[in-house]
């Protein structure tokens, strides 16, 4: 398997599962369930995806260019009734979002209040794990995966924040409920 293999199977079989359902229904965390839908964007063009990384002085790693030539970014599993706030950006968003970045990550996106960001950092030293968490505070951690790793386990974990888990103990997860 080489490096873009899973994310373009991963997107291939959420994209396939949402043909002819409208919705999918989840169970997460605590028993829950609920309809959700995913929302994909056309893919981004060559020249605009180039353009940017010559602009901004900034080379992306494989996996994250394939997911972009295939959906320039997307929404997950957003509740139909309620909303959803599990989005990554668009290469468009991405230059909006990323103004006032100190230049050492980039936030391509947010999952339940939880930024999701590229080390960039990381990427220029050929580290093969770049992916990050953090909070509007630009203050991140490694979650120890590249991208299409982080985008599986998230497709499987249906959205939830899978990252977290092992954090999670007993006492903690009673604490916040």
């Amino acid at each position: 398997m080489q490096t873009g293999d899973i994310i373009t199977n991963t997107l291939k079989t959420l994209k396939n599962r949402m043909e002819g359902e409208k919705n999918l229904l989840l169970q997460v965390e605590g028993g829950y369930q609920y309809e959700a839908s995913c929302t994909f964007y056309d893919p981004v063009c060559t020249s605009d995806l180039e353009n940017f990384m010559s602009e901004s002085n900034i080379k992306l790693p494989l996996d994250y260019i394939k997911f972009l030539a295939l959906t320039n970014g997307c929404r997950l599993f957003d509740d139909v009734r309620f909303g959803g706030e599990a989005f990554l950006l668009s290469l468009q968003q991405i230059t909006k979002w990323n103004e006032i970045n100190n230049g050492d990550s980039l936030m391509i996106g947010s999952i339940y209040q939880d930024k999701i960001y590229i080390d960039l950092n990381s990427i220029k030293n050929n580290e093969p794990n770049y992916m990050f968490v953090g909070d509007d505070s630009n203050d991140y951690r490694p979650i120890n995966m590249n991208f299409e790793l982080w985008f599986d386990r998230l497709v499987v974990s249906q959205g939830s924040k899978f990252w977290t888990w092992t954090w999670d103990t007993a006492e903690r997860y009673y604490k916040r409920r």
